[in-house]
C-alpha cells in the first residue's frame, strides 16, 4: 500500500497492493516485460481498511484541557 501511494500519490487497498506486489515479482522472474502494459485495477481505497495502516497519532486526553497549539 505504501509503494502504491508513494508510486502513484493515491490510497490503494490491500488487495490492490497484492497485485502491485506481485507484478514487480512476475517482472523481476521476467514473466512479465518491463516494458509491458498491465492493468491494474484498484478497487477500494485504504481509508476503508484503518486496520492495514499503521498510524501513530496522537492521544487527547479529555479529562485535561485541551491544548489546541499543539494538534
Amino acid at each position: 500500500m505504501i509503494l502504491g501511494a508513494t508510486l502513484e500519490g493515491i490510497s490503494f487497498c490491500p488487495e490492490t497492493a497484492v497485485c502491485l506486489g506481485v507484478l514487480g515479482q512476475l517482472v523481476e522472474k521476467s514473466e512479465i516485460e518491463p516494458q509491458e502494459r498491465v492493468v491494474i485495477f484498484n478497487t477500494g481505497t485504504a481509508q476503508k481498511y484503518p486496520e492495514a495502516i499503521e498510524e501513530n497519532l496522537p492521544k487527547i486526553d479529555l479529562n485535561q484541557p485541551i491544548q489546541w497549539n499543539e494538534i
